[in-house]
């Protein structure tokens, strides 16, 4: 008889049901593909906090499994290839001078403008190879 680990067993009897760890298995990457692969939705569809989807993805070994579909899902293009917060766009050199300008120099009071924080400001100057006053 094959021994499963106490979190395994665990996660088979929460909200995937009194499973064997196949069909929890099995449950939770319906659920996921459904979802689009994504963990928040997901979470909302299975009714728990997304942080459990991927605890139990670790207690179950799917978490490779799971990113492999989702690539896959990807490059078939079922899903779009969209991961974590969209970046902002930058600015053209001559905006971003503008601004800082209007605000004395002020990276902070400049970011804020742009909508950035200020470690992302420095680092688009530092890109657009422009010079901020009082950096070392």
């Amino acid at each position: 008889m094959a021994t499963t680990r106490k979190s395994e067993r665990q996660v088979a009897k929460t909200k995937l049901g009194a499973l064997s760890i196949d069909d929890a298995k099995t449950k939770l990457m319906k659920a996921f593909a459904s979802n689009g692969f994504d963990y928040m939705k997901t979470a909302l569809a299975l009714g728990c906090h997304h942080y459990t989807i991927r605890r139990w993805a670790r207690a179950l070994d799917m978490t490779n499994m799971l990113a492999a579909a989702r690539r896959n899902a990807i490059d078939a293009g079922k899903v779009p290839n969209v991961f974590g917060r969209p970046k902002k766009e930058r600015p053209d050199k001559k905006t971003i001078e503008r601004a800082l300008r209007a605000r004395d120099g002020s990276v902070d009071e400049t970011a804020k403008a742009l909508g950035v924080s200020s470690p992302t400001l420095r680092t688009w100057c530092e890109q657009l190879a422009i010079e901020i006053k009082g950096a070392a």
